[in-house]
């Protein structure tokens, strides 16, 4: 455990060395002026990559069931491992890295008279403006890199990182999606009209006009002897006259 932390410890120093040098590199910054700003996005990257190592390293040590108490003392007194770092480490977060040092921004002033002394046939010309310690150093463009990657998760690979910054959540992550009826194009039931019966009138023949519609519509008596419309026993006892009087009281005569 021991030469681990210490290997972490030689990485990330080497990483701040080479954003040291790159950074402040004279020739770098007369062809790029932003040339800080770019470095200080790559210093973010390459720290987030080795702390990552370091993150993937302490949940070995927890799946080896080693107290972290233990693991803390190991860390204890090394370089780039305070207790700051340490608390973001230990909850899987980045602990992005600082503004540069002011005794490594104390030659800032001489590389802006350098620039000055670069461009000075454009800046007499009018064409260029000349160069503040701020166009070299924008200090809330630098704060915004550090508030881009403060608290991002560990071990995400490029392009996750990319997916990350893009969404601000950790594509590692799946959210369970709970499947829900959708009702929005079911209609509600439709309310039954009640329905209307036709009332069917009866058949009046043509040539049944004065005859009533309510003798034509009623049930035929089937006792009916031929067509004299008198029933057998009405043609056996009933006198002519009684016939005639019957026969109109039907509307048939």
């Amino acid at each position: 455990m021991t030469y681990v932390i210490s290997d972490f410890s030689k990485r990330i120093k080497a990483v701040n060395g080479t954003f040291k040098r790159r950074a402040f590199e004279p020739q770098l910054l007369m062809d790029n002026p932003l040339n800080l700003v770019k470095e200080f996005e790559k210093l973010q990257k390459n720290m987030y990559r080795e702390k990552s190592r370091v993150y993937e390293f302490l949940e070995v040590l927890k799946e080896m069931n080693i107290p972290y108490g233990q693991v803390r003392k190991e860390f204890k007194d090394r370089q780039n491992f305070g207790n700051k770092t340490m608390g973001f480490l230990n909850r899987g977060a980045f602990d992005p890295a600082n503004l540069p040092p002011r005794e490594w921004t104390a030659i800032l002033p001489r590389l802006v008279e350098k620039l000055n002394n670069a461009y000075s046939e454009e800046i007499a010309s009018g064409k260029q403006e000349r160069f503040t310690l701020n166009d070299i150093y924008p200090v809330q463009q630098l704060q915004s890199i550090i508030r881009k990657w403060v608290n991002v998760p560990l071990g995400l690979n490029d392009d996750q990182l990319e997916e990350y910054f893009n969404t601000g959540k950790d594509p590692r992550i799946v959210e369970e999606v709970t499947e829900t009826e959708d009702t929005s194009m079911i209609l509600p039931p439709a309310v039954s009209e009640p329905k209307q019966v036709a009332r069917v009138k009866p058949q009046v023949p043509l040539d049944a006009a004065n005859v009533s519609a309510e003798v034509i519509a009623s049930k035929p008596d089937q006792n009916v002897v031929g067509s004299t419309g008198l029933t057998a026993t009405e043609t056996a006892w009933l006198s002519n006259e009684e016939k005639a009087m019957r026969l109109k009281q039907k509307g048939l005569a």
